[in-house]
């Protein structure tokens, strides 16, 4: 009788410990910083096409694109290059999307661009 008494208590023990690690386990994002991250999209008349406001964990500007709205990039050597993004088509010969972070014109391409909290993200259509 005892030792089936202390074979239960084990195996709750051990039921309580896997709880525990598989709560832990599902739940990533408590450890990760939720991110507002505003996107607007301009076409080469200056008129506003989108903007919205995403609350995000990703910390890649191409997965929020990806996720959220129809785009045509292409991995270069230089990295991801956009060349569309609803309805702004480019070709790199005639126009281009540019990438401006809180109003400054991004050095680095969309992969490359790392989210911080309340990040304002201009994609603007520029003819060449």
């Amino acid at each position: 009788m005892r030792k089936i008494i202390l074979k239960i208590l084990l195996s709750l023990v051990l039921l309580s410990i896997l709880i525990v690690v598989i709560l832990l386990y599902r739940t990533p994002n408590s450890t990760k910083e939720k991110k507002n991250i505003e996107i607007i999209v301009i076409d080469a008349k200056e008129q506003v096409l989108i903007q919205d406001t995403f609350e995000v964990y990703e910390t890649s500007l191409l997965q929020i694109l990806e996720s959220n709205y129809d785009i045509r990039y292409e991995n270069t050597s230089f990295g991801v290059t956009l060349y569309d993004i609803e309805s702004i088509k480019t070709d790199f010969i005639h126009s281009y999307i540019a990438i401006y972070v809180n109003g400054k014109y991004s050095n680095v391409g969309i992969s490359s661009i790392l989210l911080e909290n309340n990040m304002r993200i201009e994609l603007k259509e520029l003819n060449l």
